[in-house]
């Protein structure tokens, strides 16, 4: 049983993808506090000599990169910031800053693809954020100060052409929303 729990922790603190708290992991796998702190001890255990490790903070605890491999993962993103960001990414980041705010689903519509990698290129790298709506399907993109500062203008109205593009994203948009989609796509566009 620790041992499937233990899985279980692990899926969940990996998912989350930050910290969680041990009540919350109690109250959702209906599991008894004893069982939960056996199961935390089995995957410290399990853990140990790889590259993840287990942290706790008083009632939170998250999975996270181990100690040991600092030097890799610095060098490996050091790396990943000093090579240009692509042509999807510029791509990305300029519909984002003529658009102001747009949700994942809509960047895809305009470039016609796939974005995911685009856009975690660009949050990576600080010259987008993202701004969780009520509904997280529903999060939109916008650029950040970074971005602007990057591009040498004070605010996205100081872009090339900024009216003219801005409203031609605008009609884009406004012609996918109305356009009828099955189920399926609907979830693709607001995902």
């Amino acid at each position: 049983m620790a041992r499937t729990l233990s899985a279980q922790i692990e899926a969940i603190l990996f998912t989350a993808g930050g910290p969680v708290s041990r009540k919350i992991i109690e109250k959702r796998l209906q599991v008894a506090k004893e069982n939960i702190d056996d199961a935390l001890n089995a995957l410290k255990i399990s853990l140990e000599g790889r590259g993840l490790a287990l942290l706790e903070e008083g009632d939170m605890i998250e999975l996270r990169s181990s100690p040991a491999v600092f030097d890799a993962l610095q060098s490996f993103s050091t790396q990943e910031f000093q090579d240009e960001i692509g042509k999807a990414s510029l791509e990305t980041l300029a519909i984002i800053l003529y658009a102001g705010s747009i949700t994942k689903g809509d960047v895809e519509y305009i470039r016609g693809v796939n974005s995911q990698t685009a856009l975690r290129t660009l949050l990576l790298r600080g010259l987008i954020e993202r701004k969780e709506g009520l509904d997280k399907r529903k999060s939109e993109y916008q650029a950040t100060t970074e971005a602007l500062a990057h591009l040498g203008v004070s605010s996205s109205h100081a872009l090339p052409h900024y009216e003219e593009f801005r409203n031609a994203l605008i009609r884009v948009r406004d012609v996918q929303s109305k356009e009828p989609h099955t189920q399926k796509e609907e979830e693709l566009w607001t995902t």
